[in-house]
């Protein structure tokens, strides 16, 4: 009788957890982007890939080299040299993580400060970045 009263409790955890979209991501929305900016600056395709929806990854894929070349070289540009996260939000399957950053307008120009909104989605168990929003602060 008591293992049949543990089973019922914990299907009755998993089914409230799968319906409520507790979210059972393995890295958090933070940890992704940290993985996303080092592997966009490493310029490795194949792991910025890995936290991209896959949609995203499918266009990829069937595009020559110099498409992917040139998508990590935009995402470089436009990557910040320093950033502090002010905010996560995890709500279901959808994550909105805010942050003040410095970018520089090219390799040697002026630095600029700007906050920033990134919005992420779980995809099979992993939070994938969707799109990034900015704000430049006014000095």
């Amino acid at each position: 009788m008591v293992k049949k009263v543990v089973f019922i409790v914990g299907l009755a955890f998993l089914l409230f957890a799968g319906l409520s979209g507790i979210s059972r991501a393995s890295d958090s929305p933070e940890a992704v982007f940290k993985k996303y900016i080092k592997a966009v600056k490493d310029g490795k395709f194949e792991e910025v890939s890995k936290y991209l929806p896959k949609t995203m990854v499918d266009f990829y894929t069937k595009q020559p080299d110099s498409v992917k070349k040139t998508y990590l070289a935009v995402q470089r540009g436009t990557l910040p040299e320093e950033f502090t996260v002010k905010d996560v939000k995890i709500n279901g399957k959808q994550a909105v993580l805010k942050y003040e950053g410095i970018g520089r307008e090219g390799k040697e120009g002026t630095q600029f400060s700007y906050k920033a909104t990134v919005t992420f989605m779980e995809e099979n168990g992993n939070w994938k970045y969707m799109q990034e929003t900015r704000e430049q602060v006014k000095k």
